[in-house]
């Protein structure tokens, strides 16, 4: 699966009732969106980064092009 399926897919179920991100989101202090993804070295998780500002394509395109 590319980014953009990727993130077009996994943002509204993460944050649906009974999923990781419910609590969270529920508080009406976040929001969960499209254009970011894990860092990895060696398969290790050594950070993040996010795109936001434009619609989903335009932040998940900057993103690709920055990793």
């Amino acid at each position: 699966m590319d980014l953009l399926s990727f993130a077009k897919n996994i943002a509204g179920r993460i944050e649906a009732p009974g999923q990781p991100l419910f609590p969270l989101m529920s508080q009406g202090r976040f929001c969960a969106m499209a254009g970011g993804a894990p860092l990895t070295s060696e398969g290790e998780v050594i950070g993040g980064v996010g795109v936001s500002g434009g619609t989903v394509e335009e932040d998940v395109a900057i993103l690709e092009a920055a990793l």
